[in-house]
């Protein structure tokens, strides 16, 4: 599946589909390394604000905080009202130390909701 290639914009939804529900069970069974290879093919396949979020959290579950910020913010300049990239941000500016940058990353997430 992470090597395929779809053939139309219909295969394409499928297999984006089908790589976001195995990343979700893939994540919430704490197996981090494979939900993050699925998250990374689908934003291959299909760019998303919710999928690099998604990412960012397990990237930061693995210690790797700047990926994990960078994904954060990569969500935030797809979808500027998304609150959870903000909150994202900010827990991968805690773990970097970058303290009032998490303060103000969750300050815009906080104003979001």
């Amino acid at each position: 599946m992470l090597e395929s290639e779809p053939e139309d914009d219909e295969a394409k939804a499928r297999l984006v589909e089908e790589l976001k529900a195995r990343a979700k069970r893939e994540f919430a069974q704490k197996y981090m390394p494979a939900a993050e290879r699925l998250w990374s093919r689908a934003l291959e396949l299909a760019p998303d604000a919710t999928l690099h979020a998604n990412r960012s959290a397990a990237r930061l579950t693995q210690g790797k905080a700047e990926a994990a910020l960078e994904d954060a913010r990569a969500a935030t300049r797809l979808d500027p009202t998304y609150a959870k990239a903000f909150y994202r941000a900010g827990q991968a500016c805690d773990k970097l130390k970058r303290y009032d940058d998490a303060i103000a990353a969750y300050g815009q997430g906080l104003a979001l909701e």
